[in-house]
């Protein structure tokens, strides 16, 4: 069917019933134009004449409905401004992970020489695609204990032409075979499984637990392996930076601080969170 935008952008919205504002609502609506007609944002605005199959914009709207991402029903997200193919079994990039990046690059900005790098449960890959992107004659490595992740990053890699190696590996069990590191980044679980009663259903009913929750009586069981592993792959002043949760902020510096890193901060996001734990290894 042929429609001006500004109009088929309206419908989109008044067909959505998912618990979202107005607002969010046409930004999920304007995702969707941009991806059925392959027109940008700003052609959109001009409510330009487009073309759409009606049978897949109403099968899109049905699993908007039925509480599954946006990014899902699109096969991609943005990260870092770059665009990544995303799938269930996949964790969806979020911006606020981006400072990860940021972070490292700062870390790395007087070095001249060519540092090498590992990201632990790397996911879709977006955090070391966009080192090796950014870095200039940056090392890569990238592991996750999913093999559907590991196939999902290496196609992401493959796609923005990113030179990342990527491995099988479970980081609690398994010695971390890497050695002489300059950096180490991890968004491992960290979501405790008590705190799912105030996540929403798109997460829970949709994205890869095994990449989101960890027990109650041991919420830090990925940051204490990935801390004391690191320690043998880092060179002396390596850096070591984590996704974490808001509320274990400072139960996961003093686990760094004992598992030997010093210099050791919490970085807060855009909103103010504890976002991040970062520290040096020691001498």
């Amino acid at each position: 069917m042929e429609l001006h935008s500004k109009y088929l952008t309206r419908q989109i919205v008044e067909s959505l019933t998912i618990a979202e504002t107005n607002e969010g609502k046409e930004l999920i609506a304007t995702w969707l134009l941009e991806y059925l007609t392959g027109l940008g944002r700003a052609d959109l605005l001009k409510d330009t004449v487009v073309k759409v199959d009606d049978r897949h914009l109403r099968t899109c709207i049905d699993r908007l409905n039925n509480d599954e991402p946006v990014q899902y029903v699109l096969g991609e997200a943005w990260f870092y401004g770059r665009k990544f193919n995303v799938h269930q079994g996949v964790l969806i990039p979020r911006p606020e992970t981006e400072l990860i990046v940021d972070e490292v690059k700062a870390h790395l900005s007087t070095r001249q020489d060519a540092p090498i790098l590992l990201d632990i449960a790397t996911g879709s890959g977006c955090i070391a695609i966009s080192l090796s992107l950014e870095i200039t004659g940056a090392t890569v490595h990238a592991t996750d204990i999913s093999g559907v992740a590991i196939e999902q990053a290496k196609l992401n890699a493959r796609s923005l032409g990113a030179e990342v190696s990527f491995l099988i590996h479970d980081i609690v069990n398994d010695p971390l075979p890497f050695n002489r590191l300059d950096v180490v980044v991890s968004n491992p679980p960290y979501i405790r499984l008590s705190e799912r009663q105030s996540m929403s259903r798109n997460v829970l009913a949709f994205e890869p637990h095994e990449a989101l929750f960890v027990p109650d009586a041991d919420p830090l069981c990925f940051h204490r392996s990935i801390a004391v592993k690191a320690q043998t792959a880092l060179l002396s002043g390596g850096l070591l930076i984590t996704e974490i949760n808001e509320t274990l902020g400072s139960q996961t510096a003093d686990l760094f601080e004992k598992s030997g890193y010093v210099q050791v901060r919490i970085i807060r996001d855009l909103t103010s969170r504890d976002r991040f734990v970062a520290g040096l290894k020691g001498d």
